[in-house]
């Protein structure tokens, strides 16, 4: 497969991800802001919940979600990795936590 090839499949499988995507943005619904904090005097929403609808619309797109931890260079401090995968095409997100 030569290099253009190899651009153009990249591309096509970039746009059937983020159109994807997008449909998984569309999907969103009024989060329940049940949950209260006195501290703060705000409404907030609540993990299981959110993680229900997200889990869901994934579902329903056919796309695929795992996450895992990696050591760091730093004492205490940890990298949480997701990767969302559509088809071929697959995306990773990090953020490094104490």
């Amino acid at each position: 497969m030569s290099r253009c090839q190899e651009a153009q499949k990249r591309a096509n499988g970039d746009q059937v991800f983020n159109e994807a995507f997008r449909g998984l943005k569309r999907d969103e619904h009024h989060r329940d802001q049940t949950p209260n904090n006195p501290q703060t005097r705000s409404h907030y929403a609540a993990f299981a919940r959110l993680d229900g609808e997200i889990r869901r619309s994934i579902t329903a797109t056919a796309a695929v979600s795992s996450s895992n931890t990696e050591p760091m260079g730093e004492p205490k401090m940890i990298r949480v990795v997701g990767m969302l995968a559509n088809g071929m095409i697959q995306r990773r997100f990090q953020v490094d936590m104490p």
